[in-house]
């Protein structure tokens, strides 16, 4: 009877380890795979803030999109009255695969002499901290969910070791590169229909972009839009529908707002830009 339960246990564990490691696997690798297969249409959504006209649009930054939506994007600047990026001017050194799909953006603006708006640049820290909170959440569920069954278990070791394993797994799935593959994997529609987005520091900027919108009329003068019909917001589509829930949920923005207080100066550059390009160089002032 005792070897039969030993047996049972290293097979419960053998299953954990197995599972954890497909959970990983297909998590990270359908990541990759999709970001290279893929090039879904645009999110567009329009709307209005204090009578002034928003065209909010989620995209792909990606060379890819911008060989097959060329054409889509060049109008959307060309009618738009100024363009807000999630790309800023400070990154044009960058080497990631962003970098085409804003360099079309700014040379459009330029083409168009439309001006330039930059709401909520990321700092160094969003970035490594997103990293080192996903990459922490995966080391903490391998540990523990090799420890859920052993021949030490006891019920408060399996609670106890659950417990660790399913915050590893909440770090792991919070995080933008790696939770994003398994979304995908079993919803390719899910950026559409995302409203919260799971990620904490996604959602820590959709509900600042939100806020900030609602503050921008405010701060523009009509003299320094171009003729045009909307203000163009353009960011990657996974922010398009938190967005948009924010703008429509006004206690939810600050419910959110509140609890993000903290935390959201660590991720954010703490500035919004205004820039117009001169026929020789990008003009910036600072509307914050």
């Amino acid at each position: 009877m005792a070897e039969l339960s030993i047996n049972r246990r290293k097979f419960f564990k053998k299953s954990i380890k197995l599972g954890v490691g497909g959970f990983f696997a297909a998590s990270i690798g359908s990541h990759f795979i999709s970001k290279k297969s893929e090039v879904n249409p645009a999110v567009i959504v329009d709307t209005t803030i204090d009578d002034m006209a928003f065209k909010l649009h989620g995209m792909s930054h990606s060379r890819e999109f911008v060989e097959k939506y060329h054409d889509s994007l060049d109008d959307l600047v060309k009618n738009a009255r100024a363009v807000v990026s999630e790309g800023t001017l400070k990154s044009k050194d960058m080497t990631n695969s962003a970098k085409p799909y804003f360099e079309t953006i700014w040379e459009l603006c330029k083409k168009y002499d439309k001006p330039l708006i930059n709401l909520d640049p990321t700092s160094f820290f969003a970035g490594f901290g997103e990293m080192f909170s996903g990459m922490f959440g995966m080391l903490l569920m391998i540990d523990n969910a090799d420890r859920i069954v052993d021949e030490n278990s006891t019920r408060r070791r399996v609670i106890k070791h659950s417990l660790k394993t399913a915050a590893g797994l909440y770090l792991f799935m919070s995080n933008f590169l790696y939770g994003m593959g398994l979304k995908k994997l079993i919803d390719k529609n899910h950026p559409r229909r995302e409203k919260y987005y799971y990620n904490h520091i996604i959602d820590q900027r959709n509900v600042e972009i939100a806020n900030r919108l609602l503050k921008l009329p405010d701060m523009l003068r009509q003299e320094e839009l171009s003729e045009g019909d909307y203000v163009l917001v353009d960011y990657g589509r996974w922010h398009i529908p938190g967005i948009m829930q924010y703008l429509k949920s006004p206690v939810m923005r600050r419910v959110k707002t509140a609890m993000y207080a903290l935390t959201y100066s660590l991720i954010d550059a703490d500035e919004i830009t205004f820039c117009r390009h001169n026929g020789r160089f990008w003009k910036r002032k600072a509307l914050k």
